[in-house]
């Protein structure tokens, strides 16, 4: 089985082989990644969150031999019926037949200054490090960061593609 993912970083890599490893054990697959396609805005926000995973995963079952392409990409969206908007994770799995299937991570609010900061346009790594004085590890992501440490990007990455493997596998 082969997986490419419009990534190159490597906690999304990671987070797609282990989610794929726990969903087919036993089998055997190689995890690749190719660039991810050059329209995706670079903090994605509302329908774009989703656009984007979309757009990796159909640029990813482009390549050659390709069994599945996977797609994720974070950012803002907005919930119906209330003001919340919340950072999520989103996972999109395109198969060969054309088939692509969502899934999505946990999702949170930011705090109202950093917010509004990525509403008006700011990437969230660049608001982190003007409020909270931090740097945004790419590893571990905001989510560490605003967690205290106790949760990492590599854990809501790992459950958006857990969850669109829940529809991606059905007949």
């Amino acid at each position: 089985m082969n997986v490419i993912v419009a990534s190159r970083n490597p906690v999304k890599l990671r987070a797609v082989h282990d989610a794929f490893a726990d969903w087919f054990p036993g089998k055997t697959f190689d995890v690749h990644s190719v660039d991810p396609p050059s329209s995706i805005p670079e903090q994605p926000i509302g329908g774009d969150v989703a656009r984007g995973a979309m757009a990796r995963a159909e640029e990813a079952i482009g390549s050659p031999d390709t069994d599945w392409g996977v797609g994720v990409e974070a950012g803002l969206v907005r919930l119906r019926g209330c003001e919340c908007w919340a950072n999520v994770q989103i996972c999109a799995i395109a198969d060969r037949a054309g088939r692509v299937s969502h899934g999505f991570g946990s999702g949170f609010e930011l705090p109202e200054d950093l917010r509004m900061a990525v509403l008006s346009g700011r990437p969230l790594r660049d608001a982190l490090r003007e409020f909270r004085r931090t740097e945004d590890d790419d590893r571990a992501g905001a989510i560490h960061v605003l967690s205290g440490g106790r949760i990492d990007r590599y854990e809501i990455t790992v459950a958006a593609v857990r969850m669109a493997l829940v529809s991606a596998t059905q007949d």
